[in-house]
């Protein structure tokens, strides 16, 4: 059974009409409610390049576990006090955004060397999942064999608990079929 808190996921390219055809999305899926009650997701994701998703994907407590954080921190009632969520997601990509071009290159195929990139003020109130995880994703070769084999139209989801380990996973096949 899937729980509420929010989803980290990952589109292959050709997903969703817009971008190109090297776009990936990464963000977060929730379920909210608009202002009113009624049922609305909560969507957030950001288009990337793949080598900048193999290297954000290595690290368990990396974008998307924080983006995750965040979104589910503005879905109780009282998310007035907290801020735009807008700004504030803003805030938390110019950490972990790709670099210029010129310093991926001059980089070559070494990594940057590691940096800890979590917010100064951290969600600690957020919502999250409280059972026991794995370190690892079920899929062979997470992320870089995987998503380097994709094709158009997969998709991968997950949850994590409060210390980045997985809980939950999902794989969308072409189609849209599931395979968990």
């Amino acid at each position: 059974a899937r729980s509420r808190a929010a989803e980290p996921g990952v589109l292959s390219p050709g997903w969703l009409p817009m971008g190109g055809t090297t776009d990936w999305l990464t963000g977060v899926l929730m379920a909210s409610r608009d202002s009113v009650g009624r049922p609305w997701p909560l969507v957030i994701y950001q288009r990337c390049g793949r080598e900048w998703l193999d290297e954000s994907l290595q690290e368990t407590q990396g974008w998307l576990y924080w983006l995750a954080r965040l979104a589910a921190q503005h879905i109780t009632p009282d998310t007035m006090r907290r801020g735009r969520l807008t700004e504030q997601v803003d805030q938390l990509w110019a950490m972990w955004q790709p670099g210029p071009w010129w310093a991926q290159w001059l980089r070559g195929s070494r990594p940057p060397p590691p940096r800890r990139r979590a917010p100064t003020r951290r969600p600690d109130d957020a919502p999250v999942v409280d059972l026991p995880g794995a370190r690892y994703l079920p899929w062979p070769g997470w992320p870089g064999k995987t998503l380097g084999q994709a094709t158009p139209g997969q998709g991968w989801f997950w949850q994590q608990n409060s210390e980045g380990r997985y809980v939950d996973a999902l794989r969308l096949a072409e189609n849209n079929r599931r395979e968990e």
